[in-house]
């Protein structure tokens, strides 16, 4: 039923007049005719009364005239909703992230991005391969990942994280200031199954120990922890390990570049927070920073 059929009704029967409801609806008189006509079509009944004195509900109308006040309000609280709803969704951010960046500085920024922008709400799913997923299916408008995923799609990298060797204090190699491959090479290795050093391991003769099926990396500590084998993991990943661990530089060096995978289309708030995370980035670490002034 139409809304704008039913408040021109509400309109002349209020004013008891068509002509002056077209002149308050800014309607020809006859056009108003055609509307009322019509929602009596719709209804199959003769809802007005029309005499030289004006117009009067018919004992149809009469009846149908609380309903249709009803049907009216009713229209009016869910456009009223529906712009509340569309407003605090432009004003939502959804972050996708994987564990060991959110736990090394993304939650801190989030943080100091709610202290200055209060009113912009955040989304947070942390994951790990699945977040390209969530880029993929729109569950998320960013994500913060590593290039395997983010050169993909719009990609603003923001730091350089490298990669250190991680054994068991009881591990003959934690005496070492610096280890090379081969020497973790002569250990069982531990890696997971999903994990971005997988073919890199493979390639340089680390395959041989225990794969795990897990998308955090507190569970391979674990193992190495345990003395169950040693491994490889970025610096995000290793902030507050158990002093049960010993992390080793890696000779040759070498590091995974992270930043920010963005979808096509993004909202004032979301580049709101990829500027502040940049600017947030290269006051702590000017040097390292490998941003782009990507517009957006």
């Amino acid at each position: 039923m139409d809304e704008k059929k039913i408040q021109a009704f509400l309109t002349v029967v209020k004013l008891g007049s068509i002509n002056k409801a077209a002149e308050r609806l800014d309607y020809t008189q006859p056009a108003l005719t055609q509307m009322m006509n019509s929602l009596e079509r719709d209804l199959g009944c003769r809802l007005l009364s029309r005499g030289h004195g004006g117009v009067k509900l018919t004992q149809e109308g009469e009846a149908l005239l609380p309903l249709l006040k009803d049907i009216s309000g009713s229209m009016q609280k869910l456009r009223k909703e529906i712009t509340r709803l569309t407003a605090q969704e432009k004003k939502t951010i959804r972050i996708g992230a994987y564990p060991s960046i959110t736990k090394s500085w993304l939650s801190k920024i989030i943080r100091e991005f709610r202290k200055k922008y209060p009113d912009i709400s955040i989304e947070l799913c942390v994951g790990g391969y699945e977040t390209e997923e969530w880029l993929v299916n729109g569950a998320v408008d960013l994500a913060f990942v590593d290039e395997n995923v983010g050169t993909r799609y719009h990609w603003i990298p923001l730091m350089q994280d490298p990669y250190y060797a991680v054994v068991s204090i009881n591990c003959p190699l934690s005496k070492e200031t610096e280890v090379s491959l081969s020497q973790l090479s002569q250990y069982p290795f531990i890696l997971s199954e999903i994990h971005e050093l997988r073919s890199f391991a493979q390639e340089n003769g680390l395959e041989r120990g225990l794969h795990i099926n897990a998308t955090d990396d507190a569970s391979l500590l674990s193992l190495v922890e345990l003395g169950m084998g040693v491994s490889i993991l970025p610096s995000t990943s290793l902030k507050n390990h158990s002093d049960q661990i010993a992390v080793l530089k890696l000779t040759p060096t070498f590091s995974r570049t992270l930043g920010m995978a963005c979808r096509e289309s993004l909202s004032t708030d979301a580049k709101t927070f990829i500027h502040f995370t940049k600017e947030v980035l290269e006051k702590k670490a000017p040097n390292s920073s490998e941003n782009t002034k990507t517009p957006l």
